[in-house]
């Protein structure tokens, strides 16, 4: 079994010339740390299990690489811990097609979780998006950092390209894209949401953009204290984008299954609160009592609305048809539904 103290059998480094840790290696580390905001996630892990890396990650030289593997080693934590710092760190200095690693890992016996999860965050740190979920999301696994993931996949995920220039270089099939990710890594893990407010937004923003039919659901899904202000936001989300998306989202918001509940949410932040700024705000409250039936509603709260025209149809036309069909009933409030049951 390999003696992990053993710097030289560690990284082999009487098989190499020069430094162990190519300079191309340290500039793209050091970039990637940048594009995180600061923080790797080889840096996480080093903080979790209180090994003071310093300066030390990347190491520039074989001296810092000597010094980081000895705090490593030196640690008061379990072997299986050491053994996996030292196979990320592996990981960058033989390269991605190299068994190093692997021939590392086997050799010292370390566990298969171990393994799989410091391939995750390795390609997370390498910015390998969908390489990493098919690691992180193992079910064998217990979730690491799953709050921190799901953040990195929502700000960087969606517009990722390192992914697809991996592929290439491996001859493996190019995925469409990565937008769908944090929607996966979120189903496959179940990240708490609700303690981290600013996160669940993040997250909630990002799911209306891609459904406002699942964010609905997922709204619903919340505690009660926070459903209120995610259905406001999921309204505002919907009505906001450019006109092309809008039209679309808010079709489709209109036809949501609200609750009663939330039917006087949905109207009380269109007709009264801050979403009474929004683009066509009374339209869309007109328009929804429409497709819910309520006819002398729809007439009530669209008698100020005059002269948007769309498909050469107009509000005036559609209050004039309505007014006309119920009579006295829309007067009278005696207007109902036809039960058909």
């Amino acid at each position: 079994m390999l003696d992990i103290n053993d710097f030289e059998a560690v990284f082999a480094s009487d098989l190499t010339g020069g430094d162990i840790y190519p300079h191309a290696t340290v500039n793209t580390i050091r970039a990637n740390r940048r594009t995180l905001g600061g923080t790797l996630f080889f840096d996480r892990l080093l903080a979790q299990l209180h090994v003071k890396s310093g300066y030390l990650y990347p190491p520039s030289k074989n001296a810092d690489l000597r010094e980081l593997h000895e705090r490593i080693t030196a640690s008061p934590i379990a072997d299986h811990y050491k053994q996996s710092l030292l196979f990320y760190l592996l990981k960058d200095s033989s390269g991605e097609i190299s068994s190093q690693p692997e021939d590392f890992a086997k050799s010292v016996c370390l566990p298969r979780k171990y393994w799989v999860v410091i391939e995750g965050l390795w390609h997370m740190d390498r910015l390998q998006f969908t390489n990493a979920l098919e690691s992180l999301t193992h079910p064998s696994l217990l979730p690491t950092f799953p709050e921190e993931v799901l953040r990195v996949l929502l700000e960087h995920a969606t517009s990722d390209t390192s992914d697809q220039h991996h592929q290439r270089r491996h001859h493996h099939q190019q995925t469409s894209g990565t937008q769908h990710l944090p929607l996966a890594y979120y189903n496959a893990v179940r990240p708490p949401l609700s303690s981290d407010p600013e996160l669940q937004r993040a997250y909630f923003r990002y799911l209306a953009g891609l459904s406002v039919t699942q964010a609905y659901f997922f709204a619903r899904a919340q505690p009660s204290q926070d459903h209120r202000a995610l259905l406001e936001l999921l309204v505002h989300e919907a009505m906001a984008p450019s006109s092309a998306a809008r039209a679309r989202r808010t079709e489709e918001l209109v036809d949501l299954p609200l609750t009663d509940e939330e039917e006087g949410w949905f109207e009380d932040y269109l007709l009264e609160g801050k979403g009474r700024s929004l683009h066509a705000s009374r339209d869309t409250v007109m328009a929804r009592r429409l497709a819910t039936g309520r006819y002398p509603d729809a007439v009530d709260v669209g008698k100020d609305l005059s002269g948007r025209r769309f498909n050469d149809v107009t509000w005036d036309g559609v209050k004039d048809i309505l007014s006309a069909g119920l009579g006295s009933r829309g007067t009278e409030g005696v207007f109902q539904m036809a039960d058909f049951d």
